[in-house]
């Protein structure tokens, strides 16, 4: 009979499976470190669009109350040709209008003013497209017969130009309020009572829930497991070395809890005023449920679009080191052995 390769074993049991496990959960904890935030919540309008006249009385309401800067419009107008007018260089790109504060749409819009009708904001890729470099501060870009200057490129997974239109006629699709941390969704719909706007919200951020959870049960088995480990080595044990493995044992314990009590914080609309009330959480994952629906069902802006996919590959990422993780350890219960 052919003697066991111990060392064959060795490199299969204790070092191929675990390197998997740590490449799937480092490159979740970098997807989830790309998810961008957003700032503000989101809201798609319904029933009568408001058009540009009656978005700026409401912009000019919020600036006499001294709450300008907290809401944002826009809406998609479809694909459209960007054009070079020096280098004669085309493509096709999706175009957005926004009134109001275009940070609320993306926070890493900067220098596009609420006043600016020249102006416009690109993306990364049709930066490159049409000019061959990112560095297009000031650069002309001519839409729809029309020229715009380049006052910032954002690193979307589209192709966007963003831009303050002057047709009056056009209705806005979505809504973005800055509603501060607490209290988003009432501060949203008040928002909307208060314009007569009707509209329901859509949140990608659960995507970013999701994903994050994922990645963090990875290392939760790992110290699980860890854990079991000590308590059966300590039962086998006798005398001092029972006594070292009971250390070991709440050394591991402290550790995992101290972990967990740093890197994982429950949202506070996810506590419930009252504890014995047990149709808070059915309620909540049905509302939860709601917004995603709406979130997918919506064409989406480019910090959507990076949310979403950033997320969803976190979450892959997860699920395939928690894939191997487990195969480590049924390998490991079989006493896996190559002739």
């Amino acid at each position: 009979m052919k003697k066991k390769n111990p060392i064959l074993r060795f490199i299969i049991l204790e070092c191929t499976f675990p390197v998997l496990v740590l490449l799937c959960f480092f490159a979740g904890l970098r997807f989830c470190g790309n998810i961008p935030e957003q700032n503000a919540v989101s809201v798609v309008l319904s029933d009568d669009l408001p058009e540009k006249n009656r978005i700026q009385k409401i912009l000019e309401t919020e600036e006499e109350n001294e709450q300008g800067g907290n809401a944002c419009f826009f809406h998609n107008l479809g694909l459209i040709t960007a054009k070079d007018p020096v280098g004669g260089r085309t493509m096709k790109v999706f175009l957005g209008s926004v009134l109001g504060n275009a940070s609320l749409l993306d926070p890493r819009i900067r220098g596009f003013s609420e006043e600016d009708r020249d102006g416009c904001i690109i993306d990364r890729k049709s930066a490159l497209a049409l000019y061959g470099s990112t560095d297009v501060m000031g650069r002309e870009v001519e839409i729809l017969g029309r020229c715009f200057f380049v006052r910032g490129v954002v690193n979307w997974m589209q192709r966007v130009v963003l831009i303050r239109s002057d047709d009056r006629q056009t209705k806005y699709s979505r809504l973005f309020v800055d509603c501060g941390r607490d209290k988003q969704e009432e501060t949203a719909e008040n928002f909307l009572l208060r314009y007569g706007l009707g509209g329901r919200i859509s949140d990608g951020q659960a995507l970013k829930t999701l994903a994050e959870t994922a990645v963090f049960l990875i290392p939760v088995m790992f110290w699980s497991d860890l854990l079991i480990l000590t308590k059966r080595q300590k039962k086998l044990a006798a005398g001092k070395r029972k006594e070292l493995w009971k250390v070991c044992g709440a050394v591991f314990f402290l550790t995992a809890g101290y972990w967990i009590a740093r890197s994982f914080r429950i949202p506070a609309a996810w506590i419930p005023g009252k504890w014995s009330d047990f149709s808070f959480w059915s309620k909540r994952i049905g509302e939860e449920t709601e917004k995603l629906l709406v979130f997918f069902s919506v064409s989406w802006t480019g910090l959507e679009t990076e949310t979403a996919v950033c997320s969803g590959t976190a979450f892959f990422c997860a699920a395939l080191a928690g894939m191997f993780y487990a195969m480590w350890v049924n390998v490991r219960k079989m006493n896996f052995s190559i002739g």
